[in-house]
């Protein structure tokens, strides 16, 4: 029996509609069930992944507490702040599991841009990276009592400033090992062996970053 080339074009379409609702369904009801703890060691040193916001999940959380890392961090600069975008569901249900979360922003998104993101979403820090970090961090010290840590990130041409935490970006190919507060490895091409040889050289506490990072 042959079949028509619009009636086997329409089935196809058909077949993608009820995928693509499938998956939809599926993503929704992954969202929406009550989050398991996720089960770090309390003594480890502070190890974090820094991630695009489209790539926060429960599920990748539980990914790198395997690999031995105890909190994330989300680049949030671009991200939409609404109540009822997507990622605004999995951070709630990363954190509903005792999975700390961080915001990661770049200093040229601005002042008021970050404003809004402290006001917003509920975060366990703040990381703020780019030029003039230190003094932005230090203007939004007002809003510390109610709100998150904010934590400058520095380039590693800054000066290192004195009295306050901060951390520093350094390409994890070439990382040589330091006694900065929080070193920040730029790791977005690196392969997994490299990457275990960077964090093996921090040491202590450490954020990778899974995202370009300029």
């Amino acid at each position: 029996m042959l079949v028509s080339r619009d009636r086997l074009q329409g089935e196809i379409r058909s077949a993608r509609l009820v995928t693509l609702l499938a998956l939809v369904f599926l993503t929704v009801i992954g969202v929406s069930l009550p989050a398991t703890a996720i089960r770090t060691d309390a003594t480890a040193a502070r190890s974090g992944a820094l991630i695009g916001v489209g790539s926060l999940s429960y599920s990748l959380a539980q990914v790198r507490a395997n690999d031995g890392y105890n909190f994330l961090a989300v680049d949030l600069g671009g991200s939409d702040l609404g109540p009822d975008a997507l990622w605004r569901k999995h951070l709630a249900q990363v954190r509903g599991a005792h999975f700390p979360v961080w915001g990661w922003v770049r200093t040229d998104i601005g002042a008021v841009r970050l404003r809004e993101i402290l006001r917003a979403v509920p975060l366990d820090g703040l990381y703020v990276y780019g030029p003039n970090a230190v003094r932005l961090a230090q203007d939004l010290r007002p809003l510390k009592e109610r709100g998150p840590a904010i934590v400058p990130v520095l380039s590693e041409r800054d000066p290192w400033p004195e009295g306050t935490a901060f951390g520093v970006v350094f390409d994890a190919a070439r990382f040589p090992g330091s006694d900065v507060p929080l070193p920040v490895l730029a790791a977005a091409k690196l392969e997994y062996r490299a990457l275990q040889a960077a964090r093996a050289k921090a040491g202590g506490d450490s954020l990778i970053a899974f995202i370009p990072l300029d």
